[in-house]
């Protein structure tokens, strides 16, 4: 099931790349949403703190000596005529003074600004103001400042996390999605099992339909309505096969019949080699006709066997003895190899062993070479019985070498009883052989 699987890791792997695109993009804006949450909240602490120092203040002293040692921090008095630092406390960084001059005379704003942020490196500084005295210009400024390192370390934590979290869920949903495709691809697969095993005959299995009314449903009769055609053609071309089979034996008996009546009486050579060439072309026709009629068979599966213990070296002699070629045939020679002091006992089909073995010398007669003998071997071995034949072919009757129809069906033949053929045309000679397995009989000599 190739197919199948093919298929299974194709939708898996569909799964889990649309899942990761989605979950990517869900995890983009969720880590955003996230992230500014956590830095609303981390600067809301900072503004808070530095709002809890300066109401620690005492309101009436404004004593920023009485605060509790703890953040880093710095405390200045403004007025309209200058800004100056009357506490720090803490490892406050020079590199606020350089880079945001915003307490001095000249950058000196009558009223109080809201808390403010500002981010520089890794440290973020808030700013919050107080007046000191309701209606004057005067007010006490209050800078802290806090190690960015810790807050932005979980941010980065979570980021990790969310990543590790979004290979994991996609690879889960790979194979959940290989699971899920494979159960839900099993009809598919009884289908074409069954499929598989529906061979072509006048009579046909069908594939299973679903009863649920969908897609699978739509193929399995779609598929049954084509195997119904297929059938049907079978049956016509079978019936076509037959009838056309049994149309010309019954004028091909009779002009056999009228030959062999009509030979004896014709003593001048003209008529005889007019006869004998009618003759020749009779059994051709009828050899035809045979090939017609075992084609039809085969194609619709409708071939019967009989199978029989028999001695195919008996069956070989009998064949060569019925065929007795005619007297204007070319002289072949034929070597046969047969041990006659081994069994050769087959269980087979003798009719349709026949044919083949007919097949098979006439082919070798039609299209052979006079000066090679035909040879013929049968023989033993532990495990079969090999029966060759062999011939050198002549060049110029291979020229006319038809299409090969019954040779067709002598592999045919052989293998409905079990048995391998093979054939093929090396260096100017035919060879084909069929390898015939032992019966439960044969093995027990």
């Amino acid at each position: 099931m190739n197919f199948l699987r093919s298929l299974r890791f194709k939708i898996a792997t569909s799964f889990f790349v649309v899942f990761t695109i989605i979950a990517s993009l869900f995890n983009v804006f969720y880590f955003k949403a996230v992230k500014d949450s956590l830095i609303g909240a981390y600067y809301e602490k900072v503004t808070a703190e530095a709002q809890t120092i300066l109401t620690e203040i005492d309101s009436v002293n404004r004593d920023p000596t009485a605060l509790p040692n703890v953040n880093s921090f710095q405390v200045w008095h403004s007025n309209a005529e200058k800004s100056s630092l009357i506490k720090t406390q803490g490892n406050f960084p020079e590199s606020f003074h350089e880079n945001f001059p915003l307490l001095n005379a000249n950058m000196f704003v009558p009223g109080l600004e809201e808390p403010s942020i500002l981010e520089l490196d890794d440290i973020t500084y808030c700013i919050v103001e107080a007046a000191l005295i309701k209606g004057q210009p005067d007010k006490l400024t209050i800078i802290t400042t806090q190690n960015n390192n810790n807050a932005y370390a979980q941010i980065s934590s979570l980021r990790q996390s969310q990543i590790y979290m979004s290979i994991t869920a996609a690879l889960i949903s790979f194979l959940v999605a290989l699971v899920v495709s494979g159960w839900v691809l099993k009809p598919i697969k009884a289908l074409i099992t069954q499929a598989r095993r529906i061979k072509a005959s006048e009579k046909m299995e069908r594939v299973p339909v679903s009863s649920a009314n969908d897609e699978l449903t739509e193929l399995g009769l779609t598929m049954n309505k084509m195997i119904e055609g297929i059938e049907s053609s079978i049956q016509h071309q079978s019936q076509f096969f037959t009838s056309a089979a049994h149309e010309l034996r019954t004028p091909l008996a009779n002009m056999q019949a009228q030959l062999d009546l009509t030979e004896p009486l014709s003593n001048e050579a003209p008529n005889t080699e007019t006869l004998s060439s009618f003759r020749q072309e009779l059994q051709r026709l009828k050899r035809v006709v045979e090939y017609f009629l075992l084609m039809s068979q085969l194609k619709s599966d409708t071939l019967s066997l009989q199978l029989t213990e028999f001695r195919l070296d008996d069956l070989v002699y009998d064949v060569l003895e019925k065929m007795h070629f005619n007297k204007d045939d070319e002289p072949f020679e034929f070597h046969l190899e047969i041990d006659p002091h081994t069994d050769h006992s087959i269980k087979g089909d003798n009719e349709k062993m026949e044919s083949i073995l007919v097949n098979l010398f006439q082919n070798a007669q039609k299209y052979g070479d006079i000066s090679k003998p035909i040879e013929f071997h049968l023989k033993r071995t532990n495990s079969n019985l090999k029966l060759f034949i062999r011939n050198k072919v002549s060049l110029t009757k291979a020229k006319n070498h038809g299409n090969q129809l019954g040779l067709w069906i002598c592999e045919q033949l052989s293998q409905k009883q079990g048995f391998e053929f093979s054939y093929s045309n090396d260096g100017g000679y035919f060879n084909a052989q069929i390898n015939i397995p032992f019966s439960e009989h044969n093995s027990q000599h």
